[in-house]
């Protein structure tokens, strides 16, 4: 097998834009997500996804009651950009609405990272050309940093 990386490691964090953090405030440690709107992201065996962070004592992960779910990180982010709640999700993929200012990070100091995405292939040898243009492309585009 071969293993291809397709990004660095990756950091998981908390935002919401900022007419939500004005309407219900700033939340400084995972406990305080008891009291905001948490936009979860149902998986596949119909849980919610338990939000994870990194203290001094070690990984956690939050139970957060989610006002809203969805399917999908695109939908979360979507719903955070429009004000419904506070979204957790991986950085690259928040870090352009984070630099325009439309989503600020939360939690930072609690933020986790976790293991790099790989793509898995049984071997060079015959590469399927499909196969070996999304390696070529995913090279150049490195969508997660």
């Amino acid at each position: 097998m071969v293993a291809q990386r397709l990004s660095g490691d990756l950091r998981w964090v908390v935002a919401g834009s900022p007419r939500y953090l004005d309407e219900h405030g700033t939340p400084t440690h995972p406990d305080e997500l008891k009291q905001h709107r948490c936009l979860g992201v149902r998986l596949g065996d119909d849980s919610v996804y338990r939000w994870e962070f990194e203290g001094p004592k070690g990984d956690f992960d939050v139970p957060s009651k989610s006002a809203m779910t969805a399917d999908d990180s695109r939908s979360t982010l979507a719903m955070a950009l429009n004000g419904a709640g506070l979204t957790f999700g991986l950085e690259p993929l928040l870090a352009k609405h984070v630099a325009d200012g439309n989503l600020p990070l939360v939690l930072t100091d609690w933020a986790t990272t976790g293991p790099a995405f790989y793509l898995y292939y049984s071997g060079r040898r015959q590469l399927p050309a499909g196969l070996r243009a999304l390696l070529a492309i995913a090279g150049e585009l490195k969508p997660l940093g």
